[in-house]
């Protein structure tokens, strides 16, 4: 009696975490479906989408496990424990993969001279209209040191010897998760490589003011990556410090505090002669005196609400990174 062959096992395995954008995840498995290395798999993690995500992927013949509200880190878990290739590779929903992209990415690996591989991204190109000063994309040309799991591969077996993905980066919005697994890695002695060739395409995500700052609250996890890591405040600025701006944002505060005290009315009298300082003198924002006075009154709020998000996280997280 004749017997089928048994199925051959794929060469990588994609992962993709994604939550309620089926038009971008649309454009993403499109160009997967372009790609030049033939001996790949995608499993797709749908976090808690609409119907019309697993609609959009089980049409295609895709692997798609749904699983509660529980954030992309636990989702790309999921995906990673589903993978059968040697190489896991993380994408996201909101990425373009170029035709090569998975050939490059993945070649270093291949060769045995790296465990770990991050591609270059650049923001989408036809969407250049779209950035502004509170836009969202992902411009990576180096091995930074972030490895956002936007274009990322590891040989499985690191993937297993660390764990993945740690269950303590959960919730419906994270960050910073992609990072400290990469640095995990390191630390155990894997090795890391950039394959220049591997470009992926980001979206520009519109610069509006008001998902900007929502996006903020989910910022302050990062400092779980230095609690685990030490070594990652290399990447911080002077050490402490989440951004320069952030130094430039506490001491406005304590110049606030100390005025507070000589009289109540000199903060915001110092914070109006600010704005209004900038108005008329300031440069780089288009417009006039009125554009320039909302973008530093908004620049103002932002990185304050910032700075406080991660002075709460320096506290619950018992880590300093302001």
């Amino acid at each position: 009696m004749a017997t089928s062959p048994p199925e051959r096992s794929p060469a990588v395995s994609v992962v993709i975490a994604t939550h309620d954008r089926v038009e971008h995840l649309r454009l993403t498995l499109d160009a997967l479906a372009a790609q030049t290395h033939t001996s790949f798999e995608v499993i797709v993690v749908d976090d808690d989408s609409p119907p019309g995500t697993a609609a959009l992927v089980k049409g295609r013949g895709l692997l798609c496990i749904r699983v509660p509200r529980g954030g992309p880190g636990r989702a790309r878990q999921t995906g990673l424990q589903a993978a059968r290739a040697p190489i896991v590779a993380f994408t996201d929903d909101d990425c373009i993969p170029t035709p090569h992209w998975l050939r490059a990415l993945v070649a270093p690996i291949e060769r045995g001279e790296a465990d770990v591989v991050q591609g270059r991204t650049l923001p989408r190109p036809d969407q250049q209209h779209l950035a502004g000063p509170w836009s969202r994309t992902q411009r990576i040309d180096h091995e930074s040191g972030t490895y956002p799991t936007c274009n990322m591969a590891y040989r499985r077996a690191v993937l297993e010897a660390t764990g993945g993905f740690r269950s303590s980066f959960a919730g419906p919005r994270t960050s910073g998760e992609d990072t400290e697994l990469a640095w995990r890695a390191k630390e155990a002695g894997f090795r890391t490589a950039f394959a220049h060739d591997a470009l992926v395409h980001h979206e520009v995500w519109p610069s509006r003011f008001g998902p900007f700052l929502r996006d903020r609250l989910r910022w302050g996890m990062v400092v779980q990556i230095v609690r685990f890591h030490p070594q990652c405040r290399q990447l911080a600025y002077h050490r402490y410090f989440y951004r320069p701006s952030h130094v430039r944002t506490l001491a406005g505060l304590a110049l606030l505090a100390v005025l507070a005290v000589v009289r109540w009315w000199l903060p915001p009298l110092a914070v109006l002669a600010a704005v209004a300082g900038y108005g008329v003198v300031g440069r780089g924002i288009e417009g006039g005196p009125i554009a320039r006075m909302r973008f530093i009154t908004q620049t103002l709020v932002a990185d304050t609400f910032e700075v406080i998000v991660f002075v709460w996280s320096s506290i619950r997280y018992r880590t300093l990174l302001l």
